[in-house]
């Protein structure tokens, strides 16, 4: 069993990794992309996020998770962290 996933972006292969990991029967428990951020402790539906994102042009108002200051999932718990952001993102 995979354990929870904290996600950084929301972008092409970093979907193609929360789709993934989700078909593997593991869970993102967070995400975030410019327009915002969301986390859901029993895990977020990517399918749903990613028909949410493109009919929105991001993730900011999607109803399956709460959302949360995009800042803190760089230092939420979780088994796993990608950082998959854009440069300057992660400096310390």
């Amino acid at each position: 069993r995979l354990s929870p996933f904290t996600r950084a972006a929301a972008v092409t292969i970093p979907r193609q990794a929360a789709q993934l990991i989700t078909e593997a029967g593991g869970k993102v428990v967070s995400i975030r992309d410019v327009t915002g951020a969301v986390k859901n402790s029993n895990g977020i539906d990517i399918a749903n996020l990613m028909k949410h994102s493109a009919e929105n042009r991001g993730i900011k108002g999607f109803d399956g998770g709460d959302a949360v200051d995009p800042i803190s999932l760089l230092t939420e718990e979780c088994d796993v962290l990608i950082p998959a952001a854009l440069g300057g993102v992660i400096n310390k």
